[in-house]
């Protein structure tokens, strides 16, 4: 845990500062390619925003309070490749000359604290909530907690990171938050709550995105360009009928017999798209706010990491209250089939 504590304290306040600059972001991400194989490496602060138009920036960084190794830059680079379109940032006490033109060749951007900071005043207008060393640990612990409470939900957690198609992050994220509503529990601080909090955040992103990609297709061809990429995203459609119809004629055999069994419907196409259609709808009407969105969420989110109560309208303007409240009911809906449960009574 001390060695958990020193990265932070590193990490965290640098994570503020691209906050306030108006990103959402994630600190100290461990990369597991498999659950089978120790962690890989980690990113240590993931950034993202969305411009009026809804155009994605993604910024990685590598933070080292001096640092004048290669290996350094080749690790952040790795990981800039991966992601493809995005920006990487080395920020660091102290630029050292010899790093400056391994760094211009690997289009990677050097930048010193003193410099961010200064960058960041720019942003103080942006509510935030900053993380603090004592609720960045809480975000750990809960992650351990989970770990053993369900160990699926937490190597997917981190396999996800690595998942670059929205569209496919999505259906697994939505995925997990099923299976979280066996498990729900009442106490807003327990690390399911949390863990369900994480996911509605984490979601919002990977729904934002998927908009993002819809952004130039006419509405009519909107629905059916949604309905090709949910059938393909996990298993293809064609293989996922064929079960589908081995499955059916299995079942029939079972009546004949006389046997009483309860089955579930196998899905061809997910029963959350037609919202998902909605929700792209709105998001691209309302294009402009939606950074302000996603803001508001994490806020509330942070807040109650902290164990602090707060509601919408304790917090935004009466004007935007219905406006947030309408995309989260819609996004909750997605997430989960029914009554929206209490522990999202803070965000609706």
């Amino acid at each position: 845990m001390s060695y958990l504590r020193n990265i932070l304290k590193s990490e965290i306040p640098i994570a503020n500062l691209y906050s306030q600059l108006g990103y959402f972001t994630r600190f100290h991400i461990n990369i597991y390619p498999t659950e089978s194989t120790r962690q890989l490496s980690d990113i240590d602060v993931f950034a993202i925003k969305f411009d009026n138009s809804l155009l994605p920036y993604v910024t990685l960084i590598e933070v080292k309070e001096e640092s004048n190794k290669f290996s350094d830059l080749f690790k952040l680079y790795g990981f800039k490749t991966f992601y493809g379109d995005c920006k990487a940032v080395f920020v660091t006490g102290k630029v050292h000359e010899r790093t400056i033109p391994i760094a211009k060749q690997l289009q990677i951007n050097l930048l010193t604290v003193s410099k961010l900071k200064e960058l960041a005043k720019k942003g103080e207008s942006i509510k935030i909530e900053r993380f603090t060393l004592k609720s960045a640990i809480q975000f750990f612990n809960n992650l351990d907690e989970i770990k053993k409470i369900d160990p699926q939900l937490y190597w997917t957690y981190h396999y996800l990171w690595l998942e670059k198609d929205p569209f496919r992050r999505f259906y697994h994220q939505q995925k997990l938050f099923t299976i979280t509503n066996e498990k729900i529990s009442e106490d807003f601080k327990s690390p399911i709550s949390w863990y369900r909090r994480e996911l509605f955040i984490l979601s919002i992103i990977s729904l934002v995105e998927i908009a993002s990609n819809c952004i130039t297709l006419d509405e009519k061809i909107l629905k059916s360009y949604i309905e090709s990429k949910f059938l393909n995203v996990d298993v293809p459609y064609d293989a996922r009928k064929k079960i589908k119809t081995g499955v059916d004629v299995l079942i029939e055999e079972i009546k004949k017999m006389g046997i009483e069994m309860a089955f579930d419907e196998l899905e061809i196409m997910p029963k959350y798209v037609p919202l998902i259609v909605e929700l792209i709808n709105k998001t691209i009407k309302n294009s402009q706010e939606i950074q302000y969105y996603i803001n508001i969420n994490e806020y509330i989110t942070r807040l109650m990491l902290k164990e602090k109560e707060v509601t919408l309208t304790d917090i935004v303007e009466n004007d935007k209250v219905k406006f947030i409240r309408s995309l989260n009911e819609l996004v909750l809906r997605i997430l989960h089939s029914g009554p929206i449960k209490y522990d999202f009574s803070y965000f609706v």
